[in-house]
């Protein structure tokens, strides 16, 4: 989440008015995406909420919350390594998770 620091002009006949303003932006799927890669790992390690993992034959996977879509890492069973992630708001990648937490109070 971002803080913002905004200002708003009002022009008068007697005077040039501004007025200072905050408010909380928080980040889409589309400006995570547009993030250097370290920038999103730093972001997902940051402000990312762990919500289970699911386990296959030769990775694993974390799934964390990140603003208002998940982020899935797969790791190496062997070496605990990452071996990558995707970024996603639902679909088939969410499914797998259904066994082990109730999807419906996520996001």
């Amino acid at each position: 989440m971002f803080l913002i620091v905004g200002e708003i002009y009002k022009l008068t006949k007697e005077f040039n008015y501004r007025k200072t303003f905050l408010y909380f932006y928080q980040m889409g799927l589309y400006e995570y995406m547009m993030l250097s890669e370290d920038e999103q790992w730093n972001d997902l390690w940051q402000n990312g909420e762990f919500i289970t993992h699911f386990k296959a034959i030769n990775c694993k996977f974390s799934l964390y919350a990140l603003y208002n879509f998940y982020v899935e890492v797969e790791l190496d069973q062997e070496t605990d390594r990452i071996v990558g992630k995707v970024h996603f708001k639902e679909g088939h990648t969410l499914d797998k998770y259904a066994g082990s937490i109730d999807i419906n109070e996520l996001g």
